[in-house]
This record gives C-alpha cells, structure tokens and sequence, in this order.
C-alpha cells in the first residue's frame, strides 16, 4: 500500500504527463490488438499503423518510468516519441477528415507542442543539475 501511495505522489507531481502517458498506453494498445484510429487506420499502411501503436507504447510507458523513477532523461525520451506520434496523429486526421479537422487536429498538435515545452524544461532541470554550485554538488 505504501508503494502504491508513493507511486500516486510521485505522479501527481505532472499529472498531465502521467495522464497522457495512461492513454497512449490505452490508445496504443487498442490499436495494436486491430481498432485503430479511424484517421490513423485510412491514413497509414498497415505496417506503418503498427509502428505506430508500438511506439505510442514505447513512449508513454517511458514517460510513466521516467516520472514514477524520477528519472528525467527517461521522460524525456518517452515525450520524444509520444510528441512524433501525436504530430502523426494530427496530420492523419487533417489528411483523412478535412472538413471537420480543425479541433481535433489541434488538439494532438498542441499536445505535441506540449510534449516538446516539458522536454525544455526537463533539458533546462538537468543542466541545473550539472553546473557547479549547483545543489547537486
């Protein structure tokens, strides 16, 4: 019980992060066992679908081991990958519904945007870390 506390705290630290790792884990899963994305699934070929549900797995539960280790290079390699799959996603759905893809392809592409500000910051945590006099000295 007391991990599972730890666990919860040490999430709640980024909560968006840890939420948005929690469904491209859903979403990536889905669309490796067959229900794809409508945009994604007529976008994409078949191979290329694929990849990309692994690699919203790969990324998301980087970004969960990376917030729940605290380990920020680890995030920040998850939030590399769930930025390109989310860019992806939004592009597919501008290239597949583009009469009614102004909200929703905003939305992924500002999560990726989103995705790339945390890695700033994370980049900017880890020089912090580095410079002599610096706390972790």
């Amino acid at each position: 019980m007391h991990r599972l506390r730890r666990t919860l705290d040490t999430l709640g630290l980024a909560p968006f992060e840890a939420m948005l790792g929690t469904v491209g884990i859903i979403s990536g899963a889905a669309t490796i066992l067959g229900t794809a994305p409508p945009s994604i699934h007529q976008g994409l070929p078949a191979p290329m679908v694929l990849a990309w549900g692994v690699i919203l797995i790969i990324g998301s539960l980087l970004i969960l081991t990376g917030l729940t280790l605290q380990q920020l290079r680890v995030e920040q390699a998850g939030l590399v990958l769930l930025a390109a799959t989310t860019l992806i996603y939004g592009a597919a759905i501008i290239v597949v519904q583009p009469a009614a893809a102004l909200t929703p392809a905003a939305t992924y592409v500002l999560f990726a945007a989103a995705c790339l500000l945390r890695i700033r910051v994370l980049t900017q945590a880890m020089a912090a870390r580095t410079l002599p006099g610096s706390e972790a000295d």
